[in-house]
């Protein structure tokens, strides 16, 4: 169970751009930007094993909306449309940022 987890936060990461029609290799980066964000705990840049599967665990979690420890298809879909959303709140956000002052 554990290892089809992992599996499946992985492919999630990787495979969410391909979700939007036109996903650029900036999209993409995105993305995996954002599931580092998600998922590095400790901020060191990487993921862990561990890490990878508290992700996961809390993707499968989101996911679920229903509560029956199932995801649907349904409910996969519309966590991934959320998360891209968040991830170009996020993105703009950024871009709209004052540049820091050194």
């Amino acid at each position: 169970m554990k290892k089809t987890l992992l599996m499946a936060a992985v492919a999630v990461c990787m495979a969410a751009p391909a979700f939007a029609m036109d996903a650029s290799d900036a999209d993409m980066k995105a993305m995996a930007e954002h599931c580092m964000k998600m998922g590095d705990a400790n901020g060191d840049g990487m993921m862990s094993k561990e890490e990878m599967m508290a992700m996961s665990e809390k993707m499968f979690t989101d996911s679920d909306t229903n509560k029956d420890g199932m995801a649907s298809l349904d409910e996969i879909t519309a966590a991934h449309k959320k998360d891209m959303e968040e991830m170009k709140a996020g993105a703009a956000k950024e871009e709209g940022a004052a540049p820091e002052k050194h």
